[in-house]
């Protein structure tokens, strides 16, 4: 499956905040609640490609928030506490990192926006 665009990427983001009431005035506003919510999004010191997430039952993100990895009907699912996603496309090269797109932004039960 081809990457999608960066810009559908964004957008999903966009959307996911604008359903769950948080406008682009309030992220503004606390600027260190966005940091978090991006932090949350990376695991540090190593790039994950498909074949190791699929060998790795946990991951720790730079926010320190333990995320758990499992498998169900073929399709790898990324647990944060308060959250889930799927993982519908792998190894978005870009520099010295890998990106992996997820269907939904995870949100941590400590993380408030």
């Amino acid at each position: 499956m081809p990457s999608p665009p960066l810009h559908i990427l964004v957008q999903a983001v966009e959307d996911y905040l604008a359903e769950m009431g948080i406008t682009a005035a309030a992220l503004s506003k606390n600027v260190s609640a966005v940091s978090d919510l991006l932090l949350l999004h990376v695991v540090p010191n190593k790039s994950y490609l498909q074949a190791d997430l699929l060998r790795t039952p946990a991951l720790t993100t730079m926010l320190g928030v333990n995320l758990t990895l499992s498998i169900s009907q073929g399709t790898l699912n990324v647990a944060a506490p308060g959250s889930t996603a799927s993982v519908l496309t792998f190894d978005l090269l870009g520099g010295k990192a890998v990106a992996q797109a997820v269907d939904t932004v995870l949100l941590a039960a400590p993380l408030l926006l």
